[in-house]
């Protein structure tokens, strides 16, 4: 799972939100979801 900030591949788990995954960058401290498509 890379940042989609600075595209650091140092991601860990941190949580969930409205039960999508959240990580956390351990490169630059950004917070993020990947958003799941649908099929």
């Amino acid at each position: 799972m890379n940042c989609p900030k600075c595209t650091s591949d140092k991601s860990v788990k941190s949580g969930k939100v409205k039960g999508v995954q959240r990580y956390k960058c351990k490169g630059c401290g950004c917070n993020y979801t990947v958003e799941q498509k649908s099929t």
